[in-house]
């Protein structure tokens, strides 16, 4: 989304991805692509690229190596399926000559994109989400710390890091000497797509699109389905309103483990008839899901959540949220402004907070909707947050020159 608006700027966008996905979809950003491999590798065709981009330079590809080497905190493979990147990215570089660097993500892949820049002098940008905060080890547990040879090799080298929010801005000021070259520029949607109200007949016509009953409290949760997605504690939040939930009608959108959720729901005899699951909607069809729901529920637990783009989405439309307050949601939640928030892992709250939302009168639910679509257009339109980083970029553009 980000290089749609930077090619109507009439700049010239490559983005270097790991392989082609089937079913491909750009947004009509119409950027030029860069692949690793044209199909999901197999662990061959790993091997074999290593290998290839080790002969074509070998003093670069151990360069390369060593230097993620140095700063990891264990033996591990990827960094030498980095460094056979980085060897590639090199000659794709002289193809495009390229003005500047964006890499995303805080890791070994944009330490190795940082080296290849330097050396054709280049200067680079990186985007971090909260990987610098939170990290998860293989136990569930926080392996962040173990990483800070990483993050302050990688920060500090950079010309510019860009967080997604506050809550992601915390890791790099833990380790940037000058944090005046940190910005935060919160990832934008398309708010022109979501900016979409519509009236009580409106709303019943999409839930007839959706098959969704008319007469129920929609709620819907939209993100992977994923233990640290919360949608477990959802369901063991609406059982503690046992006189509401004849009332409710819960609306799942996503992709993932659909056994393990399945079997949650068993476990805990939540009524499988008040759960719609819906997955593989359009962005269109995302704003009307929205716009036929009553309240968006967003119960992450991880401290990784940067804010969600799909709580951004249902405030663009005006939809009032419960959530609870894990990483960033509290920049975008203002307590009774535009929604209510709940203690991490604080079941019985995450149902007082729906309840809330529940027993709005419909002039409070008007200025909620309000209070989310205003702040949506105004912090996550996504034309703003793009023009934003395009300006940072043209700004070291010209400084190199």
């Amino acid at each position: 989304m980000h290089a749609k608006h930077w090619r109507s700027r009439s700049a010239e966008v490559y983005l270097h991805v790991y392989h082609r996905h089937e079913q491909e979809d750009d947004l009509g950003a119409k950027v030029n692509y860069i692949y690793d491999f044209f199909t999901k590798p197999s662990r061959l065709d790993k091997v074999f690229f290593v290998g290839k981009n080790f002969l074509r330079n070998p003093w670069l590809f151990l360069k390369l190596l060593w230097v993620q080497i140095k700063v990891s905190p264990k033996l591990q493979l990827l960094p030498l399926f980095c460094a056979g990147r980085g060897v590639f990215l090199e000659k794709q570089l002289k193809l495009v000559r390229p003005d500047i660097i964006i890499t995303e993500t805080a890791g070994y892949q944009s330490l190795v994109s940082l080296i290849i820049a330097r050396r054709n002098k280049l200067p680079v940008i990186l985007i971090n989400s909260a990987e610098v905060v939170y990290k998860l080890g293989k136990g569930g547990e926080n392996i962040a710390d173990r990483y800070h040879k990483l993050w302050r090799k990688l920060l500090n080298e950079v010309d510019l890091v860009i967080s997604s929010s506050e809550h992601c801005s915390q890791g790099p000021k833990k380790y940037l000497r000058d944090t005046s070259r940190l910005k935060i520029v919160y990832s934008g949607v398309d708010f022109a797509v979501f900016n979409h109200y519509c009236s009580v007949s409106d709303k019943k016509m999409l839930r007839n699109k959706f098959s969704l009953p008319k007469d129920k409290f929609i709620i819907t949760a939209v993100g992977a389905l994923r233990v640290r997605k919360g949608h477990d504690q959802l369901f063991e939040a609406l059982l503690q309103l046992p006189d509401y939930l004849d009332k409710i009608h819960l609306v799942l959108c996503g992709t993932g483990n659909m056994e393990e959720i399945e079997q949650k729901i068993a476990e805990l005899k939540f009524p499988r008839n008040k759960i719609n699951f819906l997955h593989g909607l359009s962005e269109d069809d995302l704003a009307q899901l929205y716009a036929a729901s009553d309240c968006f529920c967003f119960p992450s637990v991880t401290p990784r959540e940067c804010m969600g783009l799909a709580l951004k989405e249902a405030m663009s439309v005006g939809l009032p949220v419960a959530a609870y307050n894990a990483g960033g949601i509290g920049e975008a939640i203002t307590e009774g402004i535009n929604g209510f928030l709940a203690p991490i892992d604080d079941r019985k709250a995450l149902a007082s907070a729906i309840l809330s939302v529940f027993n709005l009168s419909a002039e409070e639910k008007d200025k909620m909707r309000l209070a989310n679509n205003e702040k949506a257009g105004r912090l996550f339109d996504i034309k703003k947050t793009a023009e934003q980083i395009y300006q940072e970029a043209l700004q070291l553009i010209n400084n190199k020159n």
